[in-house]
């Protein structure tokens, strides 16, 4: 098995999936495959997995955690959407862009870390992540990543990137 298709969608029956890790040889998660599966809290992935796609894992409300295997390089937007669980998720080092609503209400998500690799954020990229407080960009050039509209959606507002923003959010700059 190398795609999933969106044969999952909408299986709202799916409380686990830790069985997928053993899908050695799927290399990218699927446009919409776990859209709206909402039990599922958690799921292994595979380390042979290099995208996740559009919409992949929209309205798992219930998704707590999730740690990408280090091959990832692209995420597609919308990828975690209305995730309002989701508290924890460690994005790979290859990842170039975070694209448009790719977090967008994922209400629970307290801080994120976008490596050194990123070079744009995508619109409305982390808008209703109410509880976002801090946000640490790996980059040595914060000013050359490209940041679209509305990408906290109120939440904070950049007078330049990593040197002030509006409180509570701590931006961060490594």
């Amino acid at each position: 098995v190398t795609s999933l298709g969106a044969v999952f969608k909408g299986q709202s029956i799916i409380r686990t999936f830790n069985e997928l890790y053993y899908f050695t040889g799927l290399t990218d998660i699927s446009d919409d495959a776990f859209n709206g599966c909402t039990l599922m809290t958690s799921l292994r992935l595979p380390k042979t997995l290099n995208i996740i796609g559009k919409r992949s894992f929209k309205g798992c409300i219930r998704l707590t955690t999730l740690s990408l295997p280090t091959g990832v390089n692209a995420i597609g937007a919308e990828a975690f959407s209305g995730c309002k669980a989701l508290k924890d998720i460690v994005l790979p080092s290859e990842i170039k862009a975070i694209e448009a609503g790719t977090f967008f209400n994922c209400q629970q998500l307290q801080d994120i870390e976008l490596p050194i690799s990123v070079l744009s954020i995508g619109d409305s990229a982390l808008a209703g992540c109410t509880k976002l407080t801090q946000l640490t960009l790996r980059t040595f050039s914060p000013q050359a990543i490209s940041l679209g509209v509305n990408v906290f959606k109120r939440r904070v507002l950049f007078r330049s990137m990593c040197s002030k923003a509006a409180i509570p959010m701590q931006l961060h700059c490594q």
